[in-house]
């Protein structure tokens, strides 16, 4: 039955690819070849001219985006363009451009890049547009776009046709922004606190720094096998033995051995090394980074989704996630009773590792007040350890400092040896 299926909607694909081609080849042979426009200027985006609807209502702008529909109605054309910002709807109306130029704009398919020169206006409808003016095809899509009912739901071609996802998925840029703030966040974080970002080699003659299956290539000059790295340890300890006493590196980790869609065999590591510290300075560090980042990168946007989450369910759920957020940071950063508890319970390391990784998976992934209450108990009877601390650091967004003034005794103890 699917092979029966497959037959029609391949041969329905091999007709719009024949069909655009033939839109392309009219084109060129016209002297207009969209591939050879190679520069537009754009003066606003879409979410701009939104934002800014009030200030920008009736003047002239730029734009340029896919087109992602087109809706027709006699003389007048709907469209909605995206761009980086989001999508805005263009108006084009037959009497208010040249008609030869609007006749080639209406050939136009779903999928195709233009850039728009108009006025900013708003419809009888009230809906935010673009009253176009000229539209000139920047680039010809030659593929159709996934259908927009369904989308692309297949795991498969997302993670194999990443732009595709981009396209019609717009929400998984999210991802590649809070990738790159966070980069940039790290490396500043590093940098104010002295360590010196440096490069150490990809290429090396013996595989070291971790155990795992590395990737062989030959370099032909010396006519030697070498080494993708698998970790950037042992050219960062050398350079920390030559005396440079606190350096970084953001780089890039090839190990040859299983994959899924969360495991790339290359993949981004950051590792960081610093003379004269231990373990402990390490603990404090990482914890400094992720309450830092999560306030740098909006992580209270969680907390605020997980309040609207309960009061969605009820008013009763509401006030017990308000109440636990209030016991949390008050305790949190106040409250020594619940780290002196720690002395008198007989509690192994064991415990405490089991409980905190119960306590942080609920408050992320389980978004119910209730859960939330819960989590706060167990931390209060358990005591605020520090990967409790760091899970409690990045929702809340905390100032650790008062923590470590309370913990450190417990932390230094017996029972974390």
């Amino acid at each position: 039955m699917a092979e029966k299926n497959s037959a029609p909607e391949q041969q329905d694909i091999s007709e719009i690819l024949r069909v655009r081609r033939e839109k392309l080849s009219a084109l060129q042979s016209e002297g207009r070849d969209p591939f050879q426009e190679t520069k537009f200027t754009v003066s606003r985006h879409a979410q701009e001219i939104k934002d800014q609807f009030d200030a920008l209502e009736g003047t002239e702008v730029t734009i340029a985006g896919r087109l992602m529909s087109k809706r027709g109605m006699g003389k007048v054309s709907f469209c909605d363009l995206q761009d980086k910002s989001g999508r805005i709807q263009l108006y084009a109306r037959k009497d208010e451009m040249d008609e030869e130029e609007y006749n080639r704009f209406r050939k136009f398919d779903i999928g195709d890049i233009v850039g728009v020169k108009g006025e900013v206006f708003r419809t009888q409808r009230g809906e935010m547009s673009v009253r176009a003016g000229t539209i000139t095809l920047l680039s010809k899509s030659l593929l159709p776009l996934p259908e927009k009912f369904h989308g692309l739901t297949d795991k498969e071609t997302r993670y194999r046709q990443r732009y595709v996802d981009l396209i019609v998925n717009p929400e998984v840029r999210r991802n590649f922004e809070v990738r790159s703030a966070f980069v940039k966040y790290l490396r500043r974080f590093l940098d104010e606190r002295g360590y010196m970002e440096v490069e150490t080699p990809v290429l090396n003659t013996i595989s070291g720094g971790a155990t795992a299956r590395p990737f062989i290539t030959h370099h032909n000059t010396l006519d030697i096998d070498m080494y993708m790295r698998i970790a950037t340890e042992l050219p960062l300890k050398r350079l920390i033995v030559g005396g440079m006493e606190r350096v970084y590196e953001v780089g890039r980790i090839f190990r040859n051995e299983g994959m899924d869609t969360r495991h790339n065999p290359e993949f981004t590591t950051v590792e960081l090394y610093e003379a004269y510290a231990d373990f402990n300075d390490m603990m404090d560090l990482f914890e400094a980074l992720l309450s830092g980042a999560a306030r740098h990168l909006d992580a209270l946007e969680f907390s605020y989704a997980l309040y609207m989450t309960a009061a969605v369910v009820g008013p009763g759920l509401c006030a017990v996630y308000a109440i636990a957020c209030a016991t949390l940071v008050w305790s949190y950063l106040y409250n020594s009773r619940a780290v002196g508890l720690m002395h008198t319970l007989p509690v192994d390391r064991t415990c405490l590792f089991v409980t905190s990784v119960l306590s942080g998976l609920a408050m992320m992934l389980i978004p119910y007040a209730v859960v939330g209450a819960l989590t706060c108990l167990i931390a209060l009877v358990f005591g605020f350890f520090d990967f409790t601390a760091a899970c409690f650091t990045v929702i809340a967004g905390a100032d650790t400092s008062s923590f470590h003034t309370a913990i450190a005794p417990v932390r230094d103890s017996s029972q974390f040896r």
